[in-house]
C-alpha cells in the first residue's frame, strides 16, 4: 500500500470505524423491515375479518331488536315461547359475540398503533443505514478512487499501529544503547591513550636516568601505543618481537 494512501487511511480511520459498526449494528434491518410489514399485513388482515364479523354480529342483533315489537303482540303459547327463548339466546350469543369482536377490534387497533410506530423506527433507521452505505461509498472514492477490501477497520488498524510502536520503540531503544556503548568506548579509548602517554613518559624517563643498557628493545607505536620487552619475558613477548620484525 503506498505512503500517501496509508496517511488517508490513518486520517479517516475514526470515521470509517464508525461507517463500519453502523453497517454491522444495522446489517439486518432490510430482513427486519420486512418480516415486520408481513406482520402488520397479517394484523391487518386480522382486522378486516374482525370488521367484518362484528359488522355480521351487529346486523344479527339488529334484526333481533326490530322483530321484538312484534314478538310481544303474540299470543302465548308452547311453541311461541319456546321460539321467543330461542331468539333471546341467540340475541344473547350474538351480544356476547359482539363483545368478544369490538374486544379483539381494540386489540388489534394498539397492536397496529404500536407496530406502526416500529415502523417508522425501523424506516428511520433504514434511512441511516442506506446514508452510512452512501459515505462509506464517498468515503472510499476519496481515498482509493473507489470501494477496495485494501481499507482496513479501525481495530485493524491500531492493531498495525500498535505494533509498529513497539517495533519503533524497540529500534530506538537498540539505537540508543548501541550510542551509549559507543559513547563509553570513545571515553575509555581516551582514557587508555592517556595512560599511555603516562607510561611512555615514565618510561622515557626511566631509560634516560638509569640508561637504555637496561632495557632490551623500547617500540613506540603510533597513536601512543606501545610493546615493552625484557629479558625476563615469556615466550609471548617474543612472539610479539618477531612479529615486529620486518
Amino acid at each position: 500500500m503506498s505512503s500517501p494512501i496509508h496517511q488517508k487511511i490513518q486520517q479517516h480511520a475514526e470515521p470509517h470505524h464508525s461507517l463500519i459498526h453502523t453497517l454491522k449494528e444495522l446489517e439486518g434491518l432490510p430482513n427486519q423491515l420486512t418480516q415486520h410489514q408481513e406482520y402488520l399485513d397479517d394484523l391487518m388482515k386480522q382486522r378486516k375479518n374482525t370488521q367484518d364479523n362484528l359488522e355480521k354480529v351487529v346486523a344479527v342483533i339488529t334484526r333481533f331488536d326490530n322483530a321484538e315489537p312484534a314478538r310481544k303482540g303474540w299470543l302465548p303459547s308452547r311453541r311461541a315461547d319456546n321460539a321467543r327463548k330461542q331468539n333471546e339466546r341467540e340475541r344473547m350469543e350474538a351480544l356476547e359475540t359482539e363483545f368478544r369482536e369490538q374486544r379483539k377490534l381494540r386489540e388489534l387497533d394498539e397492536k397496529l398503533e404500536a407496530g406502526l410506530q416500529i415502523k417508522d423506527t425501523l424506516s428511520q433507521n433504514l434511512i441511516k443505514l442506506n446514508n452510512a452505505k452512501e459515505e462509506l461509498q464517498s468515503l472510499h472514492d476519496q481515498i482509493f478512487d473507489g470501494p477496495t477490501p485494501e481499507f482496513p477497520e479501525d481495530e485493524e488498524l491500531q492493531s498495525n499501529l500498535k505494533y509498529a510502536r513497539e517495533a519503533h520503540d524497540n529500534i530506538y531503544g537498540s539505537q540508543l544503547r548501541l550510542q551509549q556503548a559507543v559513547e563509553c568506548l570513545v571515553k575509555a579509548e581516551e582514557k587508555v591513550d592517556v595512560c599511555l602517554e603516562k607510561i611512555l613518559v615514565i618510561l622515557l624517563n626511566a631509560a634516560s636516568e638509569y640508561g637504555a643498557n637496561k632495557f632490551d628493545r623500547l617500540w613506540v607505536f603510533n597513536k601512543g601505543y606501545l610493546c615493552f620487552n625484557q629479558p625476563s619475558h615469556t615466550a609471548s613477548a617474543n612472539t610479539i618481537e618477531d612479529t615486529s620484525k620486518p
